[in-house]
């Protein structure tokens, strides 16, 4: 399908401050090649109309674990949805896309990929009428996906991807907790940063590390903050001190993915736009199954964004919510429901870890001695753990063959390891 096959060609090229003079070479032709398929593609997914033409309304949003949810009718149906112009199209929920009507024909198969590049096969077609407060998207490119799997904090129908984002401009305000949405752009002070549509129908800005500029994909549908490809800038990074990391680096749509070794970088960095310094940057994490620099609202929430479509520009607004601390209480190990039960599906190399020698993989049975499926869903299990580390308290962990309790204490200061 056209929308794959060009956002396959069209990642490397973007990270061109780092990427071998051979690899964009070759990429260049590809481009050039399928200029036309690209600009073909492109409006085939942002199709359809908004009704009325002239608009400004406002919806209230949750934000939770670092994702935007509203509230939206399709065909008349409503849904819960993840707003995420990571997504290249609209996405629905296979189940709720049947009640809504949705149909496909039986050539519309089309292979998926989440921001893991795990690969599932969808459907593509058409909701007749999307609606958000009392505007209309009409005739919206969709893909209707299984979202089973998704690691969200709640029960969601789908996403608002691209396919409705790119059609309004967009404001988010953080503090209070509303999304305006208007035909025409918003005026505001802040830093105007100017974005760059990609063939996969994303966005892209020019940000500068230490004045060298990189070229960062803006997901607001993932929770991380800087994500970058391990192979092509540990060059950049290697001598510094990191955090190191072995297993899954995040989650997605289609699930964990793969085991990797992978750094999170927390010293500070000179991050910028054009000629602006940005006071604070984001923390980095460098990981081998990121295709692009990635920059999520694990950051970006700590801004008030506007979204201006129609002049293919970011405002960002520092807000009031408390800032981003650069180290963390932790306990070394992440644990995640995995065919039926909670194993621990990565580790970081700290005291915890290395008293214990803890193995990806093993079977959590307990937490603070209650099973830990009483303590809710993966959401609720996160928070629990995060609020006692933040309160510097020991956790407590019972493990499927294991005689006696682990207690993991809460390490402020966990090893640094040399990125190599």
């Amino acid at each position: 399908p056209a929308e794959i096959y060009l956002y396959l060609i069209s990642v490397p090229k973007l990270n061109h401050g780092f990427m071998m003079w051979k690899r964009r070479r070759c990429i260049l032709v590809l481009v050039l090649c399928g200029f036309n398929f690209w600009g073909f593609a492109q409006v085939q997914s942002n199709a359809g109309s908004v009704e009325p033409v002239q608009f400004l309304t406002e919806t209230r949003f949750e934000f939770q674990q670092n994702h935007i949810y509203l509230k939206a009718r399709i065909n008349g149906v409503e849904g819960k949805f993840i707003f995420d112009n990571g997504f290249t199209v609209t996405g629905l929920d296979d189940d709720f896309a049947a009640r809504c009507g949705i149909q496909t024909s039986a050539d519309s198969s089309i292979t998926l990929a989440d921001a893991n590049e795990t690969e599932a096969q969808g459907r593509i077609g058409t909701a007749q009428d999307l609606q958000i407060e009392d505007i209309h998207f009409k005739n919206t490119r969709i893909a209707i996906i299984d979202t089973d799997g998704l690691p969200s904090c709640h029960q969601v129908d789908g996403f608002i991807g691209s396919s409705v984002i790119n059609k309004a401009n967009w404001k988010i305000d953080f503090d209070k907790k509303t999304l305006q949405f208007s035909s025409r752009p918003f005026i505001d002070q802040g830093l105007r940063c100017t974005y760059t549509v990609s063939r996969s129908n994303r966005h892209f800005i020019e940000f500068r590390y230490e004045g060298v500029p990189f070229w960062v994909h803006i997901d607001l549908g993932s929770s991380g903050e800087l994500e970058l490809n391990k192979e092509a800038f540990t060059p950049i990074f290697a001598g510094l001190q990191a955090q190191m990391n072995v297993g899954v680096s995040s989650l997605a749509l289609f699930g964990l993915n793969a085991v990797d070794t992978f750094y999170t970088l927390n010293r500070p960095f000179k991050f910028g736009y054009g000629k602006y310094l940005i006071p604070n940057s984001p923390r980095i994490e460098l990981q081998q199954e990121v295709e692009y620099a990635r920059l999520g609202l694990g950051y970006l929430y700590q801004y008030n964004l506007i979204i201006n479509s129609d002049a293919r520009e970011y405002i960002l607004t520092p807000n009031k919510l408390p800032r981003i601390s650069r180290e963390e209480k932790d306990y070394g190990v992440v644990f995640y429901p995995v065919d039926g039960v909670h194993r621990i599906v990565r580790l970081s190399a700290c005291e915890n870890v290395f008293k214990y020698s803890f193995t990806l993989g093993e079977v959590i049975e307990k937490v603070d001695g209650q099973a830990v499926e009483t303590l809710g869903d993966w959401c609720a299990i996160k928070t629990y753990v995060r609020a006692k580390a933040d309160k510097g308290e020991p956790l407590r962990l019972k493990i499927r063959g294991r005689k006696e309790e682990c207690i993991l204490q809460a390490d402020f200061s966990p090893a640094r390891s040399i990125i190599r």
